[in-house]
């Protein structure tokens, strides 16, 4: 007697089936889209912070210029991650190393704030590089600066100026004046304590007004 032999069935019984997990198909790009989207909503939720960090921070690991600054901005505020002013500053400088001019602009917000130590050579340096990349807030920056020195120029100059007025003007009448009526008082006896009073009475107009120009120096 012949018996054929049914085919055995390609399916495991479900009974031995384990889920495999599948390997995620996201890319480099569409996580760091992903990362940046829970930093800006993260509100007071915490945990999508920490899950921006565990994202920002794996792809810089790879040398990844914008995700070296979203971490240093995470480092420096505290927001899903202790806040680190070090840990900070490397990763903007590491950024800035590779051309990113917001972390250029980070690192002078710090070195503005007083959270690192940086020179105004190497402040001038971040800010034209970015400036040179078209970066807006470098752009702001260096105009509010240059407008700042002017002021400061003008403001000088004004200064000189007003003291030159008095200097020429007011002092030498305080003095004149004095000389005529020291005399006068001198010759009616009066007390030297009560004259030396009258010189400095006479002259304070001058010295107030050389203090209030050059007081704020």
């Amino acid at each position: 007697m012949n018996f054929e032999l049914e085919p055995l069935s390609s399916q495991t019984p479900e009974s031995t089936t384990k889920p495999q997990p599948q390997p995620s198909r996201e890319s480099a790009k569409e996580r760091f889209k992903r990362a940046v989207e829970l930093k800006a909503d993260t509100g007071y939720d915490v945990e999508k912070a920490q899950e921006a960090f565990v994202i920002f921070k794996a792809l810089s690991e790879q040398g990844h210029a914008p995700s070296l600054n979203h971490l240093g901005e995470l480092y420096r505020s505290g927001y899903g991650v202790e806040y680190d002013a070090e840990l900070a500053e490397e990763c903007f400088r590491q950024s800035a190393e590779k051309g990113h001019t917001n972390a250029m602009i980070n690192l002078v917000k710090m070195q503005k704030a007083g959270e690192i130590i940086a020179s105004n050579e190497e402040v001038q340096l971040w800010l034209t590089q970015a400036s040179e990349k078209r970066n807006t807030d470098a752009m702001r920056l260096l105009l509010e600066q240059e407008q700042a020195e002017k002021h400061a120029k003008n403001s000088a100059k004004f200064k000189g100026l007003l003291t030159a007025i008095v200097v020429i003007g007011i002092l030498p009448w305080s003095v004149f004046i004095n000389s005529l009526i020291l005399p006068i008082f001198a010759s009616m006896g009066l007390e030297s304590v009560k004259l030396g009073i009258l010189v400095i009475v006479s002259i304070a107009p001058a010295v107030f007004l050389l203090r209030l120009i050059h007081g704020s120096e």
